[in-house]
């Protein structure tokens, strides 16, 4: 018999790292959410220089603690702003469509999924976003699941705390 293996939970190796970034969602735009992709925006500050501009798979702990999968791009929004935007940090957490405004959210970088580009037209965005987020499933479904987190995707570890402070 095979377990149920919820999306949302991810393997112990990611949860006992320390978060890449962990800052508090502000509004945005709300570009994301118009073109079907509604993301939590955390302003980057000095601390987070070490973390590259791109688009990545990407992991969150959302207010309950949960952890989830998430598309995650690092930097100015080129398409709209070229290199003069606000160095951002974007996440669309998959399968989530709760309130995330004003909480302390950390985030795992697992892996790279490209750079940031600028796109000729929205349409060509959201082609590649769609594109994107189908490279995350993908990822999170050949993780090991050996060593999952727990039946409801909590974590003891510094993962779902907030005591990491934040920007």
């Amino acid at each position: 018999m095979v377990a149920e293996r919820p999306e949302h939970q991810l393997p112990t190796h990611v949860t006992s790292m320390i978060p890449d970034v962990v800052g508090r969602v502000v509004p945005g735009d709300q570009r994301g959410r118009t073109l079907g992709f509604p993301t939590a925006n955390v302003l980057l500050g000095p601390d987070d220089d070490q973390v590259c501009d791109g688009v990545y798979v990407g992991a969150v702990a959302v207010r309950s603690g949960e952890l989830r999968w998430a598309a995650v791009s690092v930097g100015t929004r080129p398409t709209y702003y070229g290199s003069q935007g606000v160095r951002l940090l974007e996440a669309f957490v998959l399968d989530y469509a709760d309130d995330l405004y004003d909480h302390l959210l950390p985030v795992w970088l697992l892996a790279p999924i490209r750079l940031q580009v600028a796109f000729v037209d929205e349409q060509s965005l959201v082609d590649r976003l769609r594109r994107d987020v189908q490279h995350v499933r993908r990822y999170a479904a050949r993780c090991r699941w050996t060593d999952m987190v727990g039946p409801d995707g909590r974590t003891g570890s510094r993962a779902g705390t907030t005591e990491q402070g934040g920007s």
